[in-house]
């Protein structure tokens, strides 16, 4: 399970660095495509505008889902950590 969460980190990780830096893996083309139908510089800046706010949106998402990741292996490691607690408070006995 920790194997899993943190390669799920450091995949978003390297995902949101790619977003920030543009490099996103159909960015260019999707760039390119929206630079072919736009015939004003206006209408092609509201739609790199539109692009980037999706992008915040997506790495908002991102964000959240690795706040909850991180709060349930913290309640995970509580759990764990009484449930041995107790154990060994049995066994004392």
């Amino acid at each position: 399970m920790s194997q899993e969460v943190t390669h799920d980190v450091h995949y978003e990780n390297y995902r949101s660095q790619r977003l920030a830096r543009g490099g996103g893996s159909n960015s260019s083309s999707s760039a390119a495509a929206a630079a072919a139908s736009a015939n004003t510089p206006a209408a092609a800046v509201d739609d790199k505008d539109k692009q980037l706010q999706e992008k915040e949106a997506e790495l908002r998402r991102m964000q959240e889902m690795l706040a909850s990741m991180q709060q349930q292996i913290k309640q995970q490691s509580q759990t764990s950590l009484q449930s041995l607690a107790s154990s060994v408070a049995t066994t004392d006995h």
